[in-house]
């Protein structure tokens, strides 16, 4: 791996890999898409999926097609977090949770952990079928530093927003950083009462948000925490649109 140099490097990589994004053309030829097979054609380009289409087949089901897109995810939080500076890998490494928040307020509960999640290397250590055992097994890997102060999603999020900040180093420039946050933060509030009609005109309004914000964090830690929410809001586009080819591509079920 090419070590990070400094923020100028950072600054390089990111505004590269954001330029090979998917255009507004791109994505209608994504989601005109007949097929699977065709959607992964039309979308590997895009610098965010590096590698995911290995990993499934025109046959690649829904939990194949989760797999895959979280540990693309993961894999790309981490390549970010080696263009930074070291004082700030640990903040951009942490972010490597997120994909996994969803799951992780159900593995601490007393409900049985779905079958299809012993696929996945990152979370099988924490599929213990006995509930205690499990909540041993999040206390003590890489969510240790949240484990003890979490019971639902509401308290998930601000346990690891607080070990995220806690992680910035000591003099860190924290206005656009704060920005980012509450751009996210007030999309999330707002979004829980969103009509399922206006989801993808709030989806995009964040990215619009989010666009300005990285453009003004030229030369700033914060653009590498604005690229990764853009990133994930573009692999949430697409893993919806591989979902329903994966779900109803035409020919796996009768016509009604």
């Amino acid at each position: 791996m090419i070590p990070a140099f400094g923020l100028e490097y950072a600054q390089a990589r990111l505004q590269a890999r954001l330029a090979g994004h998917p255009d507004a053309y791109a994505w209608r030829r994504i989601e005109s898409a007949r097929s699977l097979t065709g959607a992964l054609e039309a979308a590997r380009h895009a610098p965010f999926l590096a590698g995911l289409a290995a990993g499934l087949t025109p046959v690649s089901d829904a939990h194949a097609i989760e797999r895959a897109g979280r540990t693309r995810l993961r894999a790309l939080v981490g390549e970010v977090a080696g263009w930074l500076p070291e004082e700030w890998r640990g903040a951009v490494a942490w972010t490597r949770v997120l994909v996994d928040l969803p799951l992780l307020v159900h593995l601490r509960s007393d409900a049985p952990p779905p079958e299809w999640l012993r696929e996945d290397a990152a979370l099988r250590s924490c599929l213990d079928p006995d509930p205690a055992a499990r909540r041993r097994a999040l206390e003590g890997g890489a969510l240790a530093p949240i484990a003890l102060r979490w019971n639902d999603a509401a308290s998930l999020r601000h346990a690891w927003l607080a070990e995220w900040r806690r992680r910035w180093p000591r003099r860190a420039e924290r206005s656009l950083l704060d920005a980012l946050s509450a751009a996210v933060a007030g999309h999330l509030r707002r979004f829980a009462a969103t009509p399922v009609a206006q989801a993808w005109q709030a989806r995009e309004a964040l990215r619009a948000r989010l666009g300005r914000l990285f453009r003004r964090s030229v030369l700033d830690p914060a653009a590498a925490f604005g690229y990764l929410a853009l990133a994930a809001l573009d692999a949430e586009r697409l893993r919806a649109e591989l979902l329903r080819r994966a779900v109803f591509e035409e020919g796996r079920f009768p016509s009604c």
